[in-house]
C-alpha cells in the first residue's frame, strides 16, 4: 500500500497541473499509469482503456509505432503471439522510418485517443486501407 501511495505522489508531481485530474482519474480506475501522453498537437493520447492488449503492457506513442510497422508487413500472423523474426523487422522498419510505415506513424500519432484502439483495429486499419493511400497524408487523417 505504501508503495503505491509513494508510485502515485511521484508520479502526481512529476505530471503537469493541467493533466493531474486526468492523472488522478486512472488512478482511481486501477490504471497505473505513470503519465498523460499526448499527440503532437497536445491532445490527449489515450492509453487508458483496456484494450486486447497485455494488461501488464504500457502502450505509448512508441510501442504504437511498432504495432504499425508489423501492420505495414505483406506477411500473416498472429498479432497477439508475434513471432521474433516479424517483430525484429518491425524494429528495423521504425529506426530507418521505411515508408509506408512513416506516412501512417505521422497520422496515427496525431489522432487524439489513438491509444485506447486496440491492436486488432490498427491492423484492421491499415490493412484495409487502400495500397496508395499513404502517399497522400490528407487521405490518412481522413480515413
Amino acid at each position: 500500500e505504501l508503495a503505491t501511495v509513494i508510485q502515485f505522489l511521484k508520479t502526481w508531481f512529476e505530471t503537469e497541473h493541467i493533466d493531474r485530474g486526468l492523472l488522478v482519474k486512472e488512478w482511481a480506475k486501477g490504471n497505473r499509469v505513470s503519465a498523460i501522453q499526448r499527440t503532437e498537437s497536445g491532445a490527449n493520447a489515450g492509453g487508458g482503456n483496456k484494450t486486447d492488449r497485455n494488461p501488464d503492457y504500457e502502450h505509448t506513442l512508441d510501442t504504437l509505432d511498432v504495432e504499425i510497422a508489423m501492420a505495414t508487413l505483406p506477411m500473416d500472423f498472429n498479432i497477439y503471439e508475434l513471432p521474433g523474426s516479424v517483430y525484429r523487422r518491425a524494429k528495423e522498419i521504425v529506426k530507418k522510418k521505411e515508408s509506408p510505415f512513416k506516412e501512417w506513424s505521422a497520422a496515427l500519432r496525431a489522432t487524439p485517443g489513438i491509444l485506447d484502439y486496440s491492436r486488432a483495429a490498427i491492423f484492421a486499419l491499415i490493412r484495409s486501407a487502400h495500397p496508395e493511400f499513404y502517399h497522400y497524408p490528407g487521405r490518412l487523417q481522413g480515413y
